[in-house]
């Protein structure tokens, strides 16, 4: 029989050194499926208390309000010199949008 070298060695089970949190996990599938049957019972539980502590927030209107201190608003004078001067500064675009619009721009179209 010929002998040849071995290309690597599978390390022996029980010399590999597992975390003390993996010691357990991976040596029994009943065990396995446990943890995680009662890991997902616990992080749907704890999603399911969550979502009725921000259902209760909302229902008793709590999560969108907010206290603060009455503002003093300023007292604001609108002269009519003012107004009417804003007026006709809308009336002198309509005027040039209508313009526009009823002449035209010339410019070219790249789509066609």
């Amino acid at each position: 029989m010929i002998k040849t070298q071995k290309s690597h060695e599978v390390p022996n089970r029980k010399i590999i050194k597992h975390t003390r949190f993996f010691r357990q996990f991976g040596h029994d599938a009943r065990h396995d499926w446990l943890f995680l049957l009662c890991l997902s019972t616990f992080v749907i539980a704890a999603l399911l208390a969550f979502a009725v502590w921000i259902y209760l927030r909302v229902d008793a209107e709590k999560t969108f309000s907010f206290e603060t201190e009455p503002i003093s608003v300023p007292s604001l004078t609108v002269s009519s010199e003012s107004f009417a001067q804003t007026i006709d500064l809308f009336e002198n675009k309509k005027v040039r949008f209508n313009s526009i619009w009823q002449i035209g721009v010339d410019a070219f179209d790249p789509s066609l």
